[in-house]
């Protein structure tokens, strides 16, 4: 679909504004012209309850999520089998320096963590009677998936794990939560990517 007959896009904003739409659009001439004097220049979409942005379309009838709008403005169609990821996980904030090309697994780890934790929490490992803690932190910013807090008085503070094939391995100590978090992102991405090469030799 050619998204720049119905939208501009204001980079700046990451917002799109719905253009003056031509009349093969519309049922009738007599449509077009009323939904241009209504909608022409306004900011095109309304925020989901799931924190995205979305937008109706005529005649389509649906509904699409504008941060896929945006990426196809800029970059041309998303490839089969990939999907945009919102990079500082605020999902209205479509800037395209804000949005990254990424694969399914990919976009599972930047998931909203406190969602994860809640589900991940609620749940007990086989073979233990405590509840695993993969997200720590003081509070919804430092929340991180595959961290934890380390004992008192350790000199490195924060600790990285990972389950894969149903063993909780260990990933490092580190100075800093965001060192602890790119070390179970890049391990993440190393068995995604591991996975991906085995599927395509069979």
């Amino acid at each position: 679909m050619n998204w720049h007959e119905y939208f501009t896009y204001d980079p700046d904003k990451g917002l799109i504004n719905w253009r003056e739409r031509p009349g093969h659009h519309f049922a009738s001439e007599a449509i077009g012209i009323r939904w241009n004097s209504r909608y022409a220049g306004r900011v095109a979409g309304c925020k989901r309850t799931d924190g995205y942005l979305a937008v109706e379309v005529t005649p389509y009838r649906k509904k699409f999520k504008v941060h896929r709008i945006i990426w196809e403005m800029v970059n041309g169609p998303i490839p089969e089998g990939l999907f945009i990821d919102h990079i500082n996980r605020v999902r209205f904030d479509n800037r395209i320096n804000n949005l990254r090309l990424v694969t399914h697994s990919e976009n599972m780890l930047n998931r909203d963590y406190a969602e994860i934790n809640k589900k991940i929490n609620s749940r007990t490992e086989k073979g233990t009677h405590k509840r695993r803690r993969l997200i720590a932190g003081d509070g919804p910013n430092n929340s991180m998936l595959g961290v934890s807090k380390n004992r008192k008085g350790r000199t490195k503070p924060w600790v990285a794990r990972i389950w894969h094939e149903g063993k909780n391995l260990y990933l490092g100590a580190f100075l800093t939560i965001e060192e602890a978090r790119e070390a179970y992102l890049s391990a993440a991405r190393n068995i995604a990517n591991s996975a991906a090469r085995l599927k395509r030799r069979r």
